[in-house]
């Protein structure tokens, strides 16, 4: 019996046969779909939302995968021996050896945006710190809102400027935007601060816009 539910099952199914279809997408288009992707699978229990933890498989007891190992600070890609690497990431992440995925922001759009390619191979997903259909620039700031990132300045800069006031009620500089956001009594969970994240960039044609957000607002219409 499969680890995953019917649904799981079902909807990861309708994921591959539009891989080809995916493909002929324009760039905006496929941000798109890589938002809506996230949110089904995390509602389906696929991915398991955890902040800090960039990308994490939850193999079958026995089976050791892919995914990347923060605990003694290096960046460590995992498979088990069954696994080489010119095997389809999909039809791993597919298979019954795969329970769940527990990933943060940017691993929530890694393995979406895996699923969704029409070829992948595990060798690749090596170091994909940012999928090809992003700009690391939204990348940045996708993860600053969801760990609450306090950036450095150049980065800041590079990612728009923004304003919000704190539950203090005091504006905070760009460069600690995520970390006041996060802060929010509303945003305390980090499935709920996930997936409101990526229902901003399926609504917004493909584009992460913190404008969008309740409490963040333009900087220059801040008004301090």
């Amino acid at each position: 019996m499969s680890p995953k539910s019917k649904a799981l099952n079902s909807y990861i199914a309708d994921i591959k046969a539009r891989n080809k279809e995916f493909d002929a997408m324009s760039p905006a288009g496929k941000r798109v779909q890589i938002a809506k992707d996230v949110i089904q699978l995390t509602k389906l229990g696929f991915l398991t939302i955890t902040a800090g933890t960039y990308f994490r498989t939850n193999p079958v007891e026995g089976c050791e995968l892919l995914g990347w190992d923060y605990g003694d600070g290096t960046e460590a890609p995992k498979r088990g021996p069954s696994y080489r690497g010119d095997e389809d990431a999909r039809e791993v992440l597919a298979s019954d050896d795969v329970i769940s995925c527990n990933v943060c922001g940017k691993g929530a759009a890694v393995v979406a945006a895996i699923m969704c390619r029409n070829s992948e191979l595990l060798e690749e997903v090596d170091g994909d710190d940012c999928p090809m259909e992003f700009e690391f620039g939204q990348f940045q700031l996708i993860e600053a809102f969801f760990e609450g990132y306090i950036l450095e300045e150049d980065d800041a800069d590079s990612i728009g400027n923004y304003s919000i006031v704190d539950r203090d009620g005091d504006a905070v500089p760009t460069s600690q935007i995520g970390q006041a956001w996060r802060c929010l009594e509303e945003n305390k969970d980090d499935q709920v601060r996930l997936l409101t994240i990526f229902e901003n960039i399926a609504a917004n044609n493909g584009d992460f816009d913190p404008t969008k957000l309740k409490g963040v607002v333009p900087m220059e219409d801040a008004g301090y």
